[in-house]
């Protein structure tokens, strides 16, 4: 399947679970997670938002000693392991939704990524304890851009949902460590194809009314490009 970061124009639909950006445009930069341990994230605890959420929601057919067994497998990056069992039990489906954004968070390649996802309707529309979309979770933690195109093409409306804190995935992408996390060539083109998707992300604003192009000015991207490029293939 070609990949929607690889491709200049994106249909973009939006979803019926879409989250509308409010007429105050209420949004915020992300913390994100910049060591290899992901509960060190600011403002995380080590049962993160995630976690409790797994441990907290009754699961229909899922006894949550063995959804909690599948979080510690994503802890322990214990991708082997979790594999065999995504396969053995179809059951798991209603609960992948959590799952996925714990494996995002835990760095899980893309062959669990697909697992987590494959035949689910909606698997890439779950919110988690803060409001954030799988396509939230990936940029704010600087996933390989093609886990961020997996997502993405599960749920292009993500591009203009806000988490709980108003931030869509635009936003995220001029935290200083997600800017940093990539080449700046990697970087260009995940802009760009956000744009494109949705060119009016571009102007949503903020809880500090920022929209994206002020946060580009702030972190001195537009010194290497500028608005009109953004909506470019080149």
């Amino acid at each position: 399947m070609k990949s929607i970061l690889s491709s200049p124009i994106f249909k973009w639909e939006r979803h019926d679970n879409h989250r509308d950006h409010d007429s105050n445009g209420k949004s915020s930069q992300r913390r994100k997670v910049t060591d290899a341990n992901p509960q060190d994230e600011v403002g995380i605890s080590p049962q993160d938002s995630t976690t409790r959420k797994i441990n907290e929601e009754p699961q229909d057919q899922v006894p949550i000693a063995q959804l909690s067994a599948l979080a510690d497998m994503i802890k322990k990056r214990d991708w082997d392991l979790l594999s065999i069992e995504l396969r053995s039990h179809e059951e798991l489906s209603e609960c992948k939704g959590l799952l996925l954004h714990l494996a995002l968070r835990f760095e899980a390649p893309l062959s669990i990524i697909s697992q987590l996802t494959h035949g689910i309707e909606n698997s890439a529309s779950h919110r988690d304890a803060e409001g954030r979309l799988p396509l939230h979770v990936a940029i704010s933690n600087a996933s390989k851009l093609s886990i961020i195109s997996h997502v993405l093409m599960l749920n292009p409306g993500a591009c203009t949902s806000v988490d709980d804190q108003g931030s869509t995935p635009l936003h995220m992408c001029f935290d200083e460590n997600v800017m940093h996390s990539f080449k700046p060539s990697e970087f260009r083109k995940l802009v760009r194809t956000l744009v494109q998707i949705s060119p009016e992300s571009l102007l949503m604003e903020d809880r500090k009314n920022r929209c994206p192009i002020e946060l580009a000015a702030v972190k001195r991207y537009l010194v290497h490009a500028t608005p009109q490029s953004w909506m470019s293939s080149d």
